[in-house]
Protein backbone atom coordinates (compact mmCIF):
# COMPACT_ATOMS: atom_id res chain seq x y z
CA UNK A 1 0.00 0.00 0.00
CA UNK A 2 1.50 3.43 -0.88
CA UNK A 3 2.26 6.55 1.46
CA UNK A 4 -0.80 8.57 -0.58
CA UNK A 5 -2.91 5.71 0.22
CA UNK A 6 -2.41 5.18 4.25
CA UNK A 7 -2.47 9.14 4.66
CA UNK A 8 -6.05 9.02 3.15
CA UNK A 9 -7.10 6.59 4.86
CA UNK A 10 -5.48 7.79 8.20
CA UNK A 11 -7.29 10.98 7.14
CA UNK A 12 -10.69 9.77 6.67
CA UNK A 13 -10.31 7.27 10.01
CA UNK A 14 -9.53 10.43 12.27
CA UNK A 15 -11.46 12.78 10.46
CA UNK A 16 -14.71 11.14 9.80
CA UNK A 17 -17.84 10.02 11.75
CA UNK A 18 -17.61 5.96 12.63
CA UNK A 19 -20.75 5.13 13.01
CA UNK A 20 -22.87 6.93 11.36
CA UNK A 21 -25.10 4.27 9.10
CA UNK A 22 -25.58 4.53 4.86
CA UNK A 23 -29.12 6.23 4.44
CA UNK A 24 -30.54 4.98 1.34
CA UNK A 25 -32.81 7.07 -0.41
CA UNK A 26 -36.31 6.38 -1.32
CA UNK A 27 -36.64 7.60 -4.96
CA UNK A 28 -34.95 5.79 -7.59
CA UNK A 29 -31.79 6.37 -9.16
CA UNK A 30 -31.18 7.19 -12.96
CA UNK A 31 -28.63 5.64 -14.46
CA UNK A 32 -25.91 7.73 -16.03
CA UNK A 33 -27.49 7.49 -19.82
CA UNK A 34 -30.68 9.08 -18.42
CA UNK A 35 -29.25 11.89 -16.16
CA UNK A 36 -28.78 15.04 -17.44
CA UNK A 37 -25.46 15.42 -15.44
CA UNK A 38 -22.37 14.09 -17.72
CA UNK A 39 -20.46 11.15 -15.23
CA UNK A 40 -17.96 10.29 -17.91
CA UNK A 41 -15.01 11.14 -15.17
CA UNK A 42 -15.79 8.38 -13.39
CA UNK A 43 -14.76 6.24 -16.10
CA UNK A 44 -12.93 2.89 -13.68
CA UNK A 45 -16.16 2.56 -12.53
CA UNK A 46 -18.03 -0.32 -13.90
CA UNK A 47 -21.62 1.47 -13.41
CA UNK A 48 -22.80 4.87 -12.52
CA UNK A 49 -26.37 5.75 -10.51
CA UNK A 50 -27.47 9.25 -10.43
CA UNK A 51 -30.38 10.53 -7.90
CA UNK A 52 -30.92 13.87 -8.60
CA UNK A 53 -32.92 15.84 -5.93
CA UNK A 54 -31.38 19.49 -6.96
CA UNK A 55 -34.99 20.61 -7.07
CA UNK A 56 -36.33 19.22 -3.86
CA UNK A 57 -32.91 19.23 -1.51
CA UNK A 58 -30.27 20.48 -3.70
CA UNK A 59 -28.74 17.56 -3.56
CA UNK A 60 -27.06 15.09 -5.81
CA UNK A 61 -26.37 11.55 -5.30
CA UNK A 62 -23.47 9.59 -7.07
CA UNK A 63 -23.38 5.96 -6.91
CA UNK A 64 -20.73 4.39 -8.42
CA UNK A 65 -20.15 0.45 -8.55
CA UNK A 66 -16.79 -0.76 -8.97
CA UNK A 67 -15.33 -4.17 -9.47
CA UNK A 68 -14.57 -6.42 -6.72
CA UNK A 69 -11.12 -8.08 -5.94
CA UNK A 70 -9.58 -9.65 -7.88
CA UNK A 71 -10.91 -8.14 -10.61
CA UNK A 72 -11.26 -4.53 -9.05
CA UNK A 73 -9.24 -2.54 -6.56
CA UNK A 74 -9.81 -3.16 -2.85
CA UNK A 75 -12.31 -1.10 -1.33
CA UNK A 76 -9.57 1.49 -0.26
CA UNK A 77 -8.69 2.12 -3.24
CA UNK A 78 -11.65 2.45 -4.84
CA UNK A 79 -12.78 4.88 -2.82
CA UNK A 80 -9.46 7.21 -3.63
CA UNK A 81 -10.20 6.45 -7.31
CA UNK A 82 -13.85 7.72 -6.78
CA UNK A 83 -12.78 10.49 -4.79
CA UNK A 84 -10.17 11.55 -7.15
CA UNK A 85 -13.41 11.66 -10.09
CA UNK A 86 -14.77 13.64 -7.80
CA UNK A 87 -12.34 16.21 -7.66
CA UNK A 88 -13.12 16.57 -11.43
CA UNK A 89 -16.51 15.97 -11.24
CA UNK A 90 -17.35 19.20 -8.52
CA UNK A 91 -15.70 21.03 -11.42
CA UNK A 92 -18.49 20.91 -14.05
CA UNK A 93 -20.71 23.53 -15.46
CA UNK A 94 -24.10 20.74 -14.77
CA UNK A 95 -23.22 20.46 -11.33
CA UNK A 96 -23.26 23.99 -10.74
CA UNK A 97 -25.49 25.51 -8.26
CA UNK A 98 -25.72 21.63 -6.28
CA UNK A 99 -25.71 22.45 -2.15
CA UNK A 100 -24.36 19.03 -2.18
CA UNK A 101 -22.88 15.83 -3.51
CA UNK A 102 -23.36 12.36 -1.88
CA UNK A 103 -20.51 10.39 -3.34
CA UNK A 104 -21.08 6.41 -2.33
CA UNK A 105 -18.62 4.30 -3.49
CA UNK A 106 -20.40 0.52 -3.77
CA UNK A 107 -18.44 -3.29 -4.20
CA UNK A 108 -20.46 -6.56 -4.71
CA UNK A 109 -23.52 -4.67 -3.82
CA UNK A 110 -22.25 -2.67 -0.68
CA UNK A 111 -21.38 0.82 -0.15
CA UNK A 112 -17.76 0.44 1.01
CA UNK A 113 -17.89 4.28 1.34
CA UNK A 114 -19.74 7.60 1.49
CA UNK A 115 -18.31 11.34 1.49
CA UNK A 116 -21.04 14.27 1.58
CA UNK A 117 -19.24 16.94 -0.24
CA UNK A 118 -20.28 20.69 0.37
CA UNK A 119 -19.57 22.41 -2.89
CA UNK A 120 -20.03 26.10 -1.63
CA UNK A 121 -16.77 24.87 0.66
CA UNK A 122 -15.03 23.01 -2.29
CA UNK A 123 -11.66 25.06 -3.81
CA UNK A 124 -9.64 23.02 -6.36
CA UNK A 125 -6.19 23.02 -5.00
CA UNK A 126 -2.93 21.21 -6.14
CA UNK A 127 -3.89 18.33 -3.69
CA UNK A 128 -6.64 16.74 -5.54
CA UNK A 129 -8.00 14.43 -2.78
CA UNK A 130 -7.14 16.79 0.15
CA UNK A 131 -9.23 19.51 -1.62
CA UNK A 132 -12.52 17.32 -1.66
CA UNK A 133 -12.02 15.83 1.71
CA UNK A 134 -11.81 19.38 3.23
CA UNK A 135 -15.22 20.78 1.23
CA UNK A 136 -16.35 16.93 3.12
CA UNK A 137 -18.93 17.66 5.91
CA UNK A 138 -19.79 13.63 6.42
CA UNK A 139 -17.51 10.92 5.52
CA UNK A 140 -18.62 7.56 6.41
CA UNK A 141 -16.75 4.02 5.99
CA UNK A 142 -17.04 0.62 5.69
CA UNK A 143 -15.25 -1.10 9.49
CA UNK A 144 -12.47 -2.93 6.82
CA UNK A 145 -11.22 0.84 5.55
CA UNK A 146 -11.62 2.47 9.10
CA UNK A 147 -9.08 -0.13 10.23
CA UNK A 148 -6.74 -0.13 7.61
CA UNK A 149 -6.03 3.42 8.60
CA UNK A 150 -4.72 2.41 12.47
Amino acid sequence: MCAVHINFIRHITCCGPTSTPFASPSPEPTSSKDSAVNTEVFDVATKVDVLDEREVKGELTVTTHMGFPPDGPNPGLATEHMVIAMYKFLQQEDVKGTKSIILKVSQDNEIVSQITVNTQKFVAGEYLIKSVLDASDDIVMMTLLRNMGK
